[in-house]
């Protein structure tokens, strides 16, 4: 790992691949214990209540219609959401909201009504609030990647 991170500095030239900074990648996933990728299992109900969000973001959802896709009631699901993700259900769809914003905002050239809309947010002016609360900024300013 110590050759893969000094050779890191010499990369000056943008037009190459950073081949050493994909070697220091797979030396330090290498250098994990064998069992952090069996270790922790998340409950199938779990998961699908998350593919669920994230595959109806643009959708109004609530926590009932959630619950009852991954056959849970709300109750249950809030319990198991937050035993085993550390969050709420609607705290984790809110998160997939704004991850797909965001990667709207940086990679599109529609307009932030159209991103909102797309990322399941009624308006603007919500994701806009909730881009600043939970992300610290604004649409135009991450468009613009100052964030």
């Amino acid at each position: 790992m110590r050759s893969a991170l000094a050779a890191l500095p010499g990369l000056n030239d943008s037009s190459s691949y950073p081949w050493s900074s994909a070697s220091l990648v797979i030396e330090a996933l290498h250098q994990l214990p064998p069992d952090i990728w069996t270790g922790r299992k998340i409950d199938p109900r779990v998961e699908r209540a998350m593919e669920f969000m994230h595959t109806n973001l643009s959708r109004k959802l609530t926590c009932p219609e959630v619950a009852q896709f991954a056959g849970l009631s709300v109750r249950s699901l809030n319990h198991l959401f937050q035993q085993q993700m550390k969050t709420t259900p609607m705290r984790a769809l809110l998160d997939f909201r704004l991850d797909r914003a965001c990667r709207l905002l940086r990679h599109n050239d529609d307009s932030i009504e159209q991103i909102a809309t797309d990322s399941g947010f009624p308006n603007r002016y919500y994701l806009s609030r909730m881009l600043r609360q939970h992300r610290g900024t604004s649409p135009a300013t991450y468009r613009q990647g100052q964030a």
